[in-house]
């Protein structure tokens, strides 16, 4: 992680205004590059709090799946409600995933709660999506493109 890192976040998000605005200055200098779903992400969706379900890799085809249950907000009713994400990604190079085993916040089993994400466009061309979990676990996707699903439970 470049941004959001666990030191930060166990730090209770200390200057969180200024580290987003960091964050989205970085963006903005690729913003227009990056592939549909992750405009979205970055615009329209958020996968903070998220609970991983599935991790499926097929190094075969270079392809990683993630299943993450989520919530989306409703500003117009202000509530809140269940959405689920796939994250289909393409032409992966790299998946790495480390950890400390005594370090961590507190939170659910497996890999915790999704706490923050970035993307960065290389300068390879090659995109990378990190992503901090409340265990402490950091998952790198390295790959060439991604297809984001979203399903909403309106109750």
């Amino acid at each position: 992680m470049k941004f959001f890192t666990l030191d930060w976040w166990s730090a209770a998000c200390e200057d969180a205004d200024e580290l987003f605005r960091k964050y989205q200055l970085f963006v903005a200098d690729f913003f227009d590059r990056l592939p549909e779903s992750y405009q979205r992400l970055h615009r329209d969706w958020s996968l903070h709090d998220s609970r991983l379900r599935v991790f499926k890799a097929d190094y075969q085809h270079q392809t990683l799946e993630l299943h993450l249950d989520g919530h989306g907000f409703d500003e117009k009713d202000n509530t809140i409600f269940e959405r689920r994400f796939t994250l289909r990604y393409y032409d992966v190079r790299q998946i790495t995933t480390t950890s400390d085993p005594d370090r961590g916040l507190p939170g659910p089993n497996g890999y915790g709660d999704l706490g923050y994400d970035e993307i960065e466009l290389l300068s390879s061309g090659d995109l990378e999506h990190r992503i901090l979990f409340s265990s402490g676990i950091v998952l790198l996707v390295r790959h060439g493109g991604i297809k984001i699903d979203v399903s909403d439970n309106r109750k």
